[in-house]
């Protein structure tokens, strides 16, 4: 069970690049933040790849898979905020937490690894606690956010995403497997920004313009850096339902800081997802 401290650093990180993402850049467009995201997180990953002596020699496959996952990952990334932007959070924000539940299909399909029972019946507890939480106007109906899917827009992108996620998930297993967790975090994140960069060039956005504002786009980064060396860490110790699942508790300390730095109300009507998401960890822990 070492994996499971690292799956809920990865989750509480990541609720942290939620928040700060919430509270300092929305006026900064999508790709810039994307690119910081990556840029920054650099920081703390290569420390820590120099620290673990995690520069090792990879095949070529290595950089096949690292590629196709990162550029997977940058179109779900992409989809994710034009959802977000087109549609209510409360209709699409649900949707993200049947990632989990896609990987019970993706995982054995891609890589082979199955959950044994009670890890299935964990890892669904997580999918409903998770979907419960993120029913934040709780009169559209608890099936609204599914129903909207086949006429919103947003909902759909939303739903690609999410898809997508299942799929670069098993990707980081395949690519973790060829090297090790800090090294490929660290290579993922040197071959976005290059891409990336070479995006914004093309699309002549300035660089030092987004650079002025580090002091707004860099605690998101440097939290990333921290979040993607806990998750790879923990895809390399359990099966990828696992360390996905667990992460999706992110959203249960993203409730928290709704509640303690954005005064966000209907706290306690969470509580029940809340309760939930952690008895399927529990339960996942106990099966595995």
């Amino acid at each position: 069970m070492l994996w499971l401290p690292f799956a809920l650093a990865n989750a509480f990180f990541e609720s942290v690049v939620n928040a700060f993402t919430k509270r300092g850049a929305q006026k900064i467009d999508t790709l810039s933040v994307i690119w910081s995201h990556r840029f920054y997180s650099l920081f703390i990953l290569l420390p820590l790849a120099l620290w673990q002596r995690a520069f090792v020699a990879v095949p070529s496959q290595f950089w096949l898979v690292a590629l196709v996952s990162t550029s997977l990952g940058f179109m779900a990334n992409i989809l994710f905020v034009k959802s977000v932007r087109q549609a209510p959070l409360s209709l699409v924000l649900p949707i993200t937490a049947f990632s989990p539940a896609f990987l019970l299909v993706t995982s054995p399909l891609l890589i082979g690894e199955i959950p044994p029972f009670m890890g299935i019946i964990g890892v669904l507890m997580i999918v409903v606690g998770s979907y419960i939480l993120n029913l934040t106007k709780r009169h559209e109906g608890f099936f609204e956010p599914l129903l909207a899917i086949p006429k919103e827009a947003g909902s759909r992108m939303m739903l690609l995403a999410t898809i997508i996620w299942s799929i670069t998930s098993n990707l980081d297993k395949v690519a973790i497997r060829l090297s090790n967790p800090l090294f490929y975090a660290l290579m993922g994140g040197v071959v976005v920004v290059i891409n990336m960069s070479i995006l914004l060039v093309i699309m002549r956005r300035s660089m030092r313009a987004i650079l002025k504002h580090y002091k707004m786009l860099a605690p998101i980064g440097i939290a990333a850096g921290f979040s993607l060396a806990a998750q790879m860490t923990a895809i390399s110790m359990t099966i990828v339902p696992n360390a996905i699942s667990v992460k999706r508790t992110s959203t249960l300390f993203g409730a928290v800081w709704g509640k303690l730095f954005f005064k966000e109300e209907k706290f306690r009507e969470r509580i029940l997802g809340a309760v939930i998401m952690v008895l399927g960890v529990i339960v996942i822990t106990i099966g595995s």
